[in-house]
């Protein structure tokens, strides 16, 4: 079965411009607590998910994956990037072995 959860809050003034939201909170058009309670319940359903299509150069993404590979005990929830960036546990750079590939995490190495 599939669920599918949606806000019952409306969002329409966040979206419904071509400003940045950050310059729309600067001018006080747009209150900064509706922002942070959207950006926080969509991180929480993100969390939630029990499988992922995502993008990894994404922070929300990254943050989101990282928060349901905690809920599962470290087990990694199965998972495409569509931007072929891969997860990765500790800081990586990012490497294309030759073009057409898809890119890999490498380790980068600490002293």
């Amino acid at each position: 079965d599939i669920n599918v959860v949606v806000p019952t809050f409306d969002r329409s003034d966040m979206f419904d411009s071509g400003w940045f939201i950050e310059n729309r909170i600067s001018r006080g058009s747009l209150k900064p607590e509706g922002v942070a309670w959207s950006f926080i319940s969509d991180l929480y359903g993100l969390s939630q998910c029990d499988f992922f299509v995502l993008g990894f150069a994404s922070q929300m993404s990254r943050i989101g994956f990282e928060l349901a590979l905690k809920q599962r005990g470290g087990v990694l929830p199965p998972y495409i990037s569509m931007d072929n960036y891969p997860w990765c546990d500790s800081p990586c750079s990012f490497a294309q072995t030759r073009q057409g590939e898809v890119l890999r995490g490498i380790r980068e190495k600490t002293s």
